[in-house]
C-alpha cells in the first residue's frame, strides 16, 4: 500500500497500478486459501470466476501474479513474484497428476452396480456421502491409491455442493463425471 502512494506521488501511474493490481489479487489468493472467510464470499468467487476454483485455474492464477510481481523493478518483489509463479507451476501439475487419476478410477466404472456396491462397503455413516478418508477408500478398492493432497484435490473435484463431501450422483456410469472436470480439477 505505502509502494502505490510513493509511485503514484513519484509520477508513475503503471507502477501504482500494478501495485494495486498486485495487491488486489494478493487479497483474492489469500481469501481463497484461507479457511476462515465465510462461504458467501466462495460462494462469489464459484460463481464470477469459476477458473480459481480449479487446481489448475488458480495455478495459472498463481502465474500471472507472480509475473506481474516480477515485472516491477524491485528485488523483493521479484523474489516473492517468483516464488508465486513455482507455486503456480506447482499447483497446475498437482491438477493435471490427479486428474490423471481420476480418470483411471473413471476407467473402471464400467457397471454402476458394481461401483454402488463398493461406494456403499466404504460409506460407514450410511448417507449417501463419503467424506475424504472413505472416498481413499473407495479409490483404493476401484485400484487407484491416491496420495494425500491428490485425495483432497479429488474430494474438491467431485464435490458439487461444497460440504467436503462426494455422493454417488457425481459419477456416472462410462467414465463420464457429472462435474466439472474434463480440463482441469476443482479445488472447492
Amino acid at each position: 500500500l505505502f509502494g502505490f502512494f510513493d509511485q503514484f506521488l513519484s509520477l508513475k501511474p503503471l507502477a501504482a497500478t500494478l501495485s494495486v493490481y498486485t495487491l488486489f489479487m494478493g487479497f483474492v489468493i489469500v481469501m481463497l486459501e484461507g479457511q476462515c472467510f465465510p462461504q458467501s464470499i466462495k460462494k462469489v468467487i464459484r460463481s464470477q470466476a469459476k477458473f480459481l476454483t480449479l487446481v489448475n485455474g488458480r495455478g495459472i492464477f498463481y502465474i500471472f501474479v507472480g509475473t506481474l510481481n516480477m515485472a516491477q523493478n524491485d528485488f523483493a518483489r521479484t523474489c516473492v513474484g517468483l516464488y508465486m509463479a513455482v507455486i503456480g507451476v506447482v499447483m497446475f501439475g498437482v491438477g493435471v497428476h490427479s486428474k490423471g487419476k481420476l480418470d483411471h478410477v473413471r476407467a473402471l466404472l464400467k457397471d454402476e452396480s458394481v461401483v454402488r456396491a463398493a461406494f456403499n462397503t466404504v460409506d460407514i455413516e450410511g448417507d449417501n456421502a463419503l467424506t475424504a478418508e472413505e472416498l481413499g477408500m473407495l479409490c483404493t478398492n476401484l485400484g487407484s491409491t491416491l496420495e494425500p493432497n491428490e485425495l483432497e484435490t479429488a474430494l474438491h473435484s467431485l464435490d458439487k455442493n461444497g460440504d467436503a463431501k462426494f455422493r454417488m450422483m457425481s459419477l456416472s456410469p462410462g467414465g463420464r463425471a457429472t462435474t466439472r472436470v474434463d480440463s482441469s480439477t476443482k479445488v472447492w
